[in-house]
This record gives structure tokens, sequence and C-alpha cells, in this order.
């Protein structure tokens, strides 16, 4: 991973402390791209680069997503996007289901376009289905979507929740506003 290109689909807090790990434990050079995050966001990491879609894809060594699945994110990587990566490349979708074309990342797979995959979101949901051709690929690593599940996250969760409704009914602006 040493100096490899990073490239992040969202940089909210789980996509901006998986590039601060990336760049600090391998000295990552990271691209990010998030429409919606303020100028600056990530002063604390160095030499993070904003970029458009169109430059991060065919410079990641690793796409990383981390973004809601909304109408201007379904299938963000979709069959036009992975023909224009390296066939290094891999992708990784800890996010939500739909945000990948399933199809056309099988066939990149199959034709040897992208180098592998790593998922624990599918666009039909969770666990995905046995006949999912994406599971038959050995170069793809697929978990459950359960990262947030511990005991330590989700009283982190609630602890969070409660010191943004307290920020809240005290007048202030939300810290993380939904759009």
């Amino acid at each position: 991973m040493h100096g490899k290109t990073i490239g992040f689909i969202g940089m909210g807090n789980i996509g901006t402390q998986a590039a601060r790990l990336f760049r600090g434990a391998f000295d990552c050079r990271i691209l990010a791209y998030d429409p919606y995050a303020p100028m600056g966001h990530w002063g604390d990491i160095p030499h993070v680069r904003i970029a458009d879609l169109e430059e991060l894809w065919p410079q990641v060594d690793v796409l990383s997503l981390h973004v809601p699945l909304t109408d201007t994110t379904r299938n963000i990587v979709d069959r036009a996007a992975i023909a224009r990566m390296k066939p290094s490349a891999i992708i990784i979708n800890v996010s939500r289901g739909g945000l990948i074309d399933e199809l056309a990342l099988a066939d990149a797979l199959r034709d040897g376009k992208l180098f592998g995959a790593g998922l624990d979101a599918f666009e039909e949901g969770e666990p995905p289905s046995r006949s999912n051709p994406l599971l038959a690929f050995p170069n793809v690593l697929a978990t459950p979507h359960a990262g947030a599940g511990t005991i330590e996250t989700q009283a982190d969760s609630s602890l969070a929740t409660a010191r943004q409704l307290l920020h809240v009914l005290a007048g202030n602006e939300p810290f993380h506003r939904v759009v």
C-alpha cells in the first residue's frame, strides 16, 4: 500500500478517518471527492487533494466509497467509471449497496479490467443472494455489513446523538446536517 493513490468518494467522518489512516500508516496519496464537505475539512491530513470524479477514476489504485445511497450516488461507479480505472485498481465499498453497478463490476473482474473488490454492501441487500455473481470471484472479499455492530460503537452512537440533540436544543446549528 505504501505510496499508492487512494481515492475517497465521501469524506464524512468515516471517510476522513480512513483517509487519515491510509495517509499516516502507508504514506498514501489521497484524492477526495465530496461536493458536500466544506473546503478545508481535511486540514489535519497532509496532502489531501480535492478532485472531481473525472480526474479521480484513472489515478486511483484503490477506490473507497463512503457515501449514502441517493439519486445522485446510485451507480456512481458505473461501467464508464470502471472503464477509466487502472486494471490494477481495487474498489472498496463499505457504505451502501447500489453505489456500484454490480453487473459492470462483475464484467470488469471477469475480463481482468480490475484487480479486485472488497464489499460489505450489495445492491440487493445484506446478506447477498448466493447467486450474486460477485461472490464467485476469488478476487472479491465479501464481508457482512456489521462494522457498527459492536457494543462500543452502539454506545458511542448513542452519546453522539445525545450531544447533537443538546447542541441543537441550545439553539445551535447541527454538527452533521443531512442535506
